[in-house]
């Protein structure tokens, strides 16, 4: 094993949960939102890898409870304000506007149960 390696693993041994690793997660989707829009088939498949990372950290965390709602949240929020800058109407599928948000559904698109 080379000796960068043998640092690289001291230093990830040492290294608790999954922050790294969940960061390096939504750099690459950020990027792939902005370079690859169109293709939604790596889009799904890094949002399904980060939703993933991100609930095996929450699992291994000792402190549970609201805070997990919340970063996913955060996180399909920043995820939709990539893909839909302020004012783009935005299809259902996305969450309900926070207050002080200007965007609505899509016209002929409400959100399930909604009027949009």
């Amino acid at each position: 094993m080379r000796s960068e390696d043998r640092a690289e693993l001291r230093r990830a041994a040492k290294v608790e949960g999954l922050e790294d690793e969940i960061a390096l997660l939504r750099m690459r989707l950020k990027r792939a939102a902005v370079e690859d829009e169109e293709d939604l088939e790596v889009l799904s498949l890094g949002m399904e890898r980060l939703s993933r990372a991100i609930g095996l950290q929450h699992r291994m965390s000792p402190k549970k409870g609201e805070d997990w709602i919340e970063k996913w949240e955060e996180m399909i929020r920043g995820f939709e304000d990539q893909m839909y800058p302020d004012g783009m109407d935005r299809p259902w599928w996305c969450l309900p506007p926070r207050e002080g948000d200007d965007w609505k559904y899509r016209e002929g698109h409400p959100p399930p149960g909604g009027t949009g």
